[in-house]
């Protein structure tokens, strides 16, 4: 397992990069970045709101893309992105997180039809 913090992307390419050095081939990436952030979108601060999208969608978003050319290089291996409920339905007073949540389920739905002709590389 390799951990680092997804809001900071040099670390998130150095890591991942380190990971199929060291490990050799690795057929799967499980990609579980996120927190939840309650509160309603005129209360929550600034800071909050600019650290949500730094970790759910932008870490996830560095890892998949960290992780794809090797992945391609390799010849083959799948990216498991864990999302919640929240990508899928709302409820109040969790508007920044559904907002981020949303934004990788789109993501990783568009990767996956990008990397499709590959055939043996997705998401």
């Amino acid at each position: 397992m390799l951990t680092f913090d997804v809001t900071d992307t040099r670390a998130v390419r150095t890591g991942t990069a380190d990971a199929f050095e060291t490990m050799g081939p690795i057929d799967v990436v499980v990609n579980n970045a996120g927190y939840g952030l309650f509160g309603a979108a005129e209360e929550v601060t600034d800071e909050q709101i600019d650290r949500q999208i730094a970790t759910n969608p932008t870490g996830s978003i560095q890892v998949i893309r960290a992780a794809l050319p090797h992945l391609r290089r390799q010849g083959g291996g799948r990216i498991v992105q864990v999302s919640s409920e929240g990508g899928q339905i709302a409820y109040p007073n969790f508007s920044i997180y559904h907002a981020t949540k949303w934004g990788i389920e789109g993501f990783v739905e568009s990767v996956a039809k990008e990397v499709a002709p590959f055939g043996n590389v997705g998401c």
